[in-house]
């Protein structure tokens, strides 16, 4: 769950989004034991990370714990207010 949740840290720094750690998220289809959130400031989801719910994988033969990240790119959009920089790859 750790390795999901820091893929969407990195996503949200990479767009220069800052996020704290929110509580349970909204969204179905994870174990609501281990399904956590980052969030704005004002506590707007920004993306929900945890392990795919096993009646998921079993409608779909998947038998080993598969883990999952959603970035909510619509509130990403409305609170990024500062622009993208890029850099030049090494």
């Amino acid at each position: 769950m750790y390795d999901a949740k820091g893929l969407a840290e990195h996503v949200l720094a990479a767009l220069a989004v800052p996020c704290g750690t929110g509580e349970a998220g909204a969204l179905s289809g994870f174990e609501p034991d281990c399904h956590g959130t980052l969030v704005t400031e004002s506590g707007a989801i920004l993306a929900e990370f945890s392990e795919v719910a096993a009646t998921l994988r079993e409608s779909f033969s998947i038998t080993t714990p598969v883990f999952a990240t959603v970035v909510s790119l619509d509130t990403v959009r409305a609170t990024n207010a500062t622009p993208l920089r890029y850099q030049a790859l090494p």
